[in-house]
């Protein structure tokens, strides 16, 4: 009630690992295998399920201003075969112009926890020798560590879509934001305290001075709230909602 959706309107996939987007302009029964979807309906509400791997939500809008809505499962496998190119091709083909399109990158595995194998690292380098810039070293010599969020935000930067990277470490962020600039994408480094509603909102004011007005807000943050999310109203020091 509180998003103003039908629950048997709120759309999810069965998710394969795979570049498959579709358009959705009805519910269904039976839940299709694919790993992205998109829509410009109103009142159909778009759902990814994810643990490790990046929920990826878009939004853009038409020349007339309504809006056109994606939402992404980018594993390491579906982001390497082109899952987020996907969403934002068939975003377009159903009108979104391309300087519209916003995305943000939920919780993910992060690198400090994705140790991965040579073998693994190969796979990318074989594709583009600079994703070696998202493999850092690992205590084992053998081993890399894997940062799927930083891949993420460079395919999405890549494709056209302007990224504002918000961390506590403004030299992770420095880095982050240098690759997307390399690849020819936009992006600003924002260092915030999200439990910090002063900072929170700099940030915001910084990314409406640079991009426009965000559309999406996705906490991606390791602070625990037990309430519904259309509940949450602030953060007030450690305590939780108030």
């Amino acid at each position: 009630e509180a998003l103003a959706v039908r629950p048997d309107n709120l759309l999810s996939l069965k998710q394969i690992h795979s570049a498959e987007c579709l358009y959705i302009d009805k519910a269904w029964n039976e839940r299709p295998s694919a790993d992205s979807l998109v829509t410009d309906k109103p009142g159909l509400a778009l759902g990814i399920l994810t643990a490790d791997c990046g929920p990826v939500l878009f939004y853009g809008e038409k020349a007339n201003g309504s809006p056109v809505i994606g939402a992404a499962h980018a594993g390491w496998g579906g982001a390497f075969k082109g899952v987020l190119e996907a969403t934002i091709k068939t975003m377009i083909d159903h009108g979104a112009l391309l300087e519209t399109l916003r995305a943000t990158l939920g919780p993910c595995i992060g690198p400090d926890s994705y140790e991965v194998g040579m073998d693994f690292m190969a796979t990318f380098l074989n594709e583009n020798p600079e994703s070696e810039n998202f493999f850092l070293p690992a205590r084992d010599g053998e081993h890399r560590m894997f940062s799927l969020p930083g891949y993420i935000e460079n395919r999405l930067a890549a494709a056209g879509v302007r990224v504002v990277a918000v961390d506590l470490d403004r030299t992770a962020l420095e880095v982050v934001c240098d690759r997307i600039g390399s690849a020819g994408g936009q992006a600003i480094a924002a260092v915030t305290d999200v439990s910090d509603g002063a900072q929170v909102e700099r940030m915001v004011q910084e990314t409406r001075q640079r991009f426009g007005d965000p559309d999406i807000l996705f906490a991606n943050a390791a602070i625990q709230l037990a309430k519904p999310v259309v509940e949450i109203k602030a953060l007030t020091g450690t305590a939780g909602a108030g």
